[in-house]
């Protein structure tokens, strides 16, 4: 799967104009001769102004539902969005 991780970097770096996330993947560190450098184009989760409204977005990934519901038992407004028909 290295190889992957690398193309989808190349590709993210080449063509991405966009943040890219994903919270619940490890991409390897810089020192690992494995590195997709992933690690440094994708975050984990990004935090939005709209106009005081603060909204926080974060890579669901596989685990999208689990983390929908860990933030929605702890009280917060939820709201999962997922490109795959019936899957959210």
């Amino acid at each position: 799967m290295p190889d992957a991780h690398r193309n989808y970097a190349t590709q993210l770096e080449k063509w991405g104009s966009f943040r890219a996330l994903a919270a619940n993947y490890d991409f390897a560190s810089a020192d690992d001769p494995w590195n997709s450098r992933l690690d440094a184009l994708v975050d984990p989760f990004a935090i939005f102004d709209l106009e005081g409204l603060t909204v926080g977005v974060i890579g669901a990934g596989a685990m999208g539902r689990g983390i929908v519901q860990v933030a929605a038992t702890g009280g917060c407004c939820v709201k999962l969005f997922d490109n795959r028909p019936g899957s959210s």
